[in-house]
């Protein structure tokens, strides 16, 4: 949790835009681990590493309560932050100035800092039938960022979701989707030079896919029950297996459930 603003502006039923600030810095000052540890019960309301800045338009198609058409809504926006971000493949030899390989065992580099971070994204979520009360909406997300600070350059997820699909439980929900996560280019290639400079076993990461079948039972008007499917493809885009550097992590099937209770 950071300290921040938002502010909304409804132009008409169709149209709003939206803006936030926060604070870009929520481990607090001077942490070199993780941040969670740095601020471990999450109220260190830090304001000395930049601020992230946010901004979204909302375009929404037959919008209401009871609409006549089949209601959607189209986003797309915007992400920045102001503090630096390492680069994902290179530093700096501190002897020479030289930028050289994270991975190349002859150097100790110092960080090589971008100011700066930022990313955009686009969301659509359409109803494509309805009868009575029951309906079928699809739906996508994406994203990129820049390759040279970011471990992940690119997201996208898609699915269906139904409503209704069985006869008498009108508020149930069954969903499945498809995600998939990007390695950036300088990721990889950090990859590929350790590879090099160390040899096998060295895995190069692709791209993690997971695929997700869910169902939201309303058991009772204040009472629901999730059950929900996931198989990860690549987890982490292939790395190497903790216990056996030789290998890469498995594919990851995950079931659970959750519960909810709205008093």
């Amino acid at each position: 949790a950071t300290p921040g603003m938002r502010a909304k502006i409804q132009a008409n039923e169709n149209l709003a835009l939206l803006g936030a600030v926060f604070s870009g810095d929520p481990a607090g000052r001077n942490c070199t681990i993780d941040p969670q540890r740095c601020n471990f019960y999450g109220t260190r309301f830090s304001f000395a590493h930049g601020a992230l800045i946010m901004g979204e338009m909302q375009v929404a198609v037959n919008p209401g309560k009871n609409p006549a058409g089949l209601p959607g809504i189209y986003k797309i926006g915007f992400w920045h932050a102001t503090t630096e971000y390492a680069d994902q493949r290179l530093g700096i030899d501190p002897a020479t100035g030289a930028l050289v390989s994270l991975a190349d065992p002859a150097f100790t580099p110092d960080p090589l800092n971008h100011r700066g971070n930022w990313g955009i994204y686009g969301v659509v979520d359409q109803m494509i039938w309805r009868n009575g009360e029951r309906s079928v909406n699809v739906f996508m997300r994406g994203g990129v960022t820049p390759n040279d600070r970011n471990v992940v350059s690119a997201y996208i997820d898609g699915g269906i979701g139904i409503k209704g699909l069985i006869e008498g439980r009108a508020d149930d929900k069954l969903t499945f989707g498809i995600a998939h996560a990007k390695i950036s280019n300088s990721a990889v290639a950090l990859d590929r030079d350790r590879l090099a400079f160390n040899g096998p076993p060295s895995p190069i990461r692709n791209g993690e896919t997971v695929f997700e079948l869910s169902y939201v039972a309303q058991i009772l008007p204040y009472w629901s029950i999730q059950p929900d499917i996931q198989y990860i493809v690549r987890p982490s885009g292939g790395v190497a297996h903790p216990s056996n550097p030789n290998a890469v992590i498995g594919n990851a099937l995950i079931v659970g459930a959750r519960t909810t209770i709205n008093f």
